[in-house]
């Protein structure tokens, strides 16, 4: 695969200003090309769905025409490259801009919903990107585990830290929560419309892209966040949900390390600590407690008592609903 050498950012563009704006939203890589900012962008986002659709099988000759550029335009000079360009470019739509990050002089809580906010629209604004992030997880056509350095260093995790650190110096978060923690519930949040929105629709008549539903996604990803993080539920999981694995590439959470619940490593009981299972081992799996099947009668009664729309009297639970399952 032959790599471009290094060449000046060229543009028609007077305002500099603006450019350094625009380029937030390209990878490093850009350079590489030696076109402007408007082509490289153009031909990315033609590229964005062919990629998601038919990965490294993906024809560049299609998408130059699809973007009205010389078949042997550099980027397209080998599908590969170009893959392993859409996914740095997906990764950079989607990531807040450094002038979005700027939060350090909101309340914690306001910092959080802004970090939130516009995490939850990049991804509304750019779905392409977004699924070419998944296929990739999913397909693996970048060998992402084997080549590292083909991605670029996310500012994400780094700023939410910021965040965290202020806000359990104010006492407003709790701690035992990492960067990387709330990332994990940030992200799945904002993939839901692309990941799951078709299903979702077909399922439950609820469409993600109506007015309504998308302004209240947006909604429900700063509130989960935000109530994650205010929580007052006991934590014993120590530092942080998510652990990174040994590596010495990959960087601590500075939040992880310096806000941990409680002073110093959590002692863990023995008794506590599950027994290690390796691969090779066959454990035995109590079955699922609920009723799952139709064979069982308890099955059959339930399909019964739909059927019947329900309990015949409100009588029959107290209060007439559920909630009574839960009284002592």
């Amino acid at each position: 695969m032959t790599i471009n050498p290094v060449t000046p950012v060229t543009t028609d563009e007077l305002d500099w200003n603006h450019v350094a704006a625009r380029l937030e939203v390209l990878p490093d890589s850009f350079r590489r090309y030696g076109c402007s900012i408007d082509e490289y962008r153009l031909i990315l986002d033609t590229a964005l769905p062919e990629l998601v659709r038919s990965g490294l099988e993906a024809s560049t000759g299609d998408i130059a025409v699809g973007a009205g550029v010389p078949a042997d335009h550099p980027l397209l000079s080998d599908v590969e490259v170009l893959y392993d360009e859409a996914l740095r470019y997906s990764f950079r739509l989607l990531w807040p801009r450094p002038s979005d990050m700027d939060v350090e002089n909101l309340a914690p809580a306001e910092a959080v919903r802004t970090l939130v906010r516009t995490a939850y629209w990049r991804h509304r604004e750019n779905p392409d990107a977004v699924r070419l992030i998944l296929t990739e997880n999913i397909q693996g056509h970048a060998r992402v585990p084997g080549r590292p350095e083909i991605l670029e260093s996310s500012p994400v995790v780094l700023q939410i830290d910021r965040v965290l650190m202020r806000g359990q110096d104010f006492g407003a978060f709790r701690p035992g929560v990492s960067a990387e923690d709330v990332y994990v519930l940030i992200t799945s949040l904002c993939t839901f419309p692309s990941a799951q929105g078709t299903t979702f629709h077909g399922h439950y008549a609820t469409d993600v892209d109506y007015g309504p539903t998308v302004d209240g996604l947006e909604l429900l990803a700063c509130d989960a966040v935000l109530s994650f993080l205010t929580t007052s539920m006991p934590t014993s999981q120590g530092s942080s949900y998510t652990h990174s694995s040994p590596a010495a590439t990959t960087p601590g959470s500075v939040s992880a390390s310096l806000y941990s619940a409680g002073d110093g490593d959590r002692a863990v009981d023995s008794e506590d600590t599950p027994a290690e299972i390796t691969p090779w081992e066959t454990t035995t799996v109590d079955p699922w407690s609920g009723v799952a099947v139709d064979s069982e009668s308890g099955f059959l009664d339930q399909l019964e008592y739909r059927e019947d729309g329900g309990a015949a009297d409100d009588g029959d639970l107290e209060d007439g609903g559920i909630s009574s399952l839960y009284d002592d």
